[in-house]
């Protein structure tokens, strides 16, 4: 679990859970999708999606995803590792149906 201490544009504070990542450039750390809740019990939070990307320590930067995922996976790669690849995962509308 990724806490966000900062309030990233369109992310509200919580834990975000079930994202992925990588290590950009050797020296970034990104963390992108995944979902984020606002209690520690999974069955009654109050979840909302993340459809961003942001640099940890940095919430004013970040990307839009394609499309929001949780549950993928990531790959970093590229001459200088400056591409995040993010594959699989699930896009379910709403989280809380699964």
């Amino acid at each position: 679990m990724f806490q966000v201490e900062d309030n990233p544009p369109g992310l509200l504070l919580g834990n975000i859970m079930d994202a992925t990542g990588g290590l950009l450039y050797g020296t970034t750390p990104v963390i992108c999708g995944g979902y984020v809740t606002f209690s520690e019990l999974h069955e009654t939070d109050i979840i909302a999606r993340n459809g961003k990307c942001f640099v940890v320590g940095e919430p004013e930067k970040y990307v839009e995803m394609l499309a929001p995922r949780n549950w993928a996976a990531s790959l970093v790669i590229g001459e200088a590792d400056e591409i995040l690849w993010i594959t699989g995962g699930d896009s379910v509308a709403n989280i809380n149906q699964q």
